[in-house]
């Protein structure tokens, strides 16, 4: 069988890997990788052949849509080319142009947002199949098939993942003190609007409180940091972050993925955000039900559940061990179910 797979985001890699290894054996698999933060560098790093598909940098909207046709019209060409018989993404909008133009071809994504307009409304129409975590709170009918566990199982699980936490001595680390990684994202994607995470004094507020409790302190941030917080700034690449979280006690950051990753990796994860509350997404509720994960949208409320668990008068936090007696072995049940069409 021919399988295209479209990689958009870092994530979108460690998610697929192993199941476009499996694949690979008796298969043959394309791997179409966008121009995005690290996506690229980690496909190098990993041996991974793929065809490479940037963006246009031009700020002109026409200019934008023209590059955009003439991505779609080589991504349709090494579809029919290939002779492709499955087109998997995360939730790519390239789906309705395969369902479109390459009818052959069975389309499936994986989404693991119920706020993504876009992929609910409509890629989700085009799909052949939708797989979601088991707790996805929306209901696609009969073309709807949930998985086990959340999608960050897929690479954190103890039957894949071989992670090895950094040595942080080297970097001049006191590593008899605990350690925070703080991460904050820019806000500028399409799903952000009308959002927020944290302020600028709220980011230097977090870390006076971490630095009053002598923390090693690690940032990671998508905008640029201030001087006061320019001191604190990560030294490791952002393709060495899951080696750095390894290393660390505590999470805190308005990130999405990072939050659940940190979770699975053994930290004591905090979120926050506005995405947090009533409506919010399934996965996170579910990492808070196992107590992986806090989740909040309101800063002080944030402060006070971080100040009560470094003093050790909050016990939420469950050990790491037993989500994982609980799992699945995910990438295996995926395989299955997409190899049987």
């Amino acid at each position: 069988m021919n399988y295209i797979f479209e990689l958009n985001h870092p994530k979108h890699y460690h998610q697929f890997k192993h199941v476009i290894k499996m694949l690979k054996s008796s298969n043959n698999v394309i791997v179409i990788a966008r121009e995005k933060e690290i996506l690229w560098k980690l496909l190098n790093e990993n041996g991974i052949e793929y065809m490479k598909f940037s963006h246009s940098k031009s700020s002109n909207i026409f200019v934008k849509f023209l590059y955009y046709l003439k991505n779609l019209t080589r991504f349709l060409r090494i579809a029919k080319q290939s002779k492709a018989n499955f087109f998997i993404s995360k939730a790519s909008i390239n789906t309705v142009f395969v369902k479109l133009f390459v009818r052959k071809c069975k389309a499936y994504i994986f989404p693991d947002s119920e706020v993504v307009w876009l992929t609910n409304r409509v890629v989700v129409k085009f799909a052949d199949k939708v797989f979601t975590p088991e707790i996805f709170e929306r209901d696609f009918g009969k073309k709807h098939i949930r998985v086990p566990g959340i999608f960050e199982n897929s690479y954190l699980s103890p039957l894949y993942s071989s992670i090895v936490p950094i040595d942080l001595s080297e970097k001049g680390y006191n590593t008899d003190q605990k350690t925070v990684f703080l991460r904050f994202v820019g806000w500028k994607a399409n799903h952000d609007f009308k959002h927020f995470g944290f302020s600028h004094s709220q980011k230097e507020e977090l870390v006076n409180l971490f630095h009053k409790h002598s923390f090693n302190i690690l940032i990671s941030s998508e905008a640029k940091l201030s001087e006061e917080l320019l001191e604190f700034q990560c030294p490791y690449p952002a393709s060495m972050v899951h080696s750095v979280l390894k290393a660390c006690n505590y999470y805190v950051g308005d990130s999405q993925t990072m939050a659940s990753e940190s979770a699975l990796l053994g930290l004591k994860s905090y979120r926050f955000n506005s995405f947090v509350g009533e409506n919010d997404m399934a996965n996170f509720k579910y990492l808070e039900n196992k107590r992986r994960l806090r989740n909040y949208n309101n800063f002080s409320q944030l402060i006070r559940s971080l100040e009560n668990e470094i003093v050790g008068s909050s016990k939420f936090f469950s050990e790491i061990g037993s989500y994982w007696e609980e799992s699945v072995d995910q990438n295996q049940f995926i395989l299955e179910l997409i190899t049987s069409h």
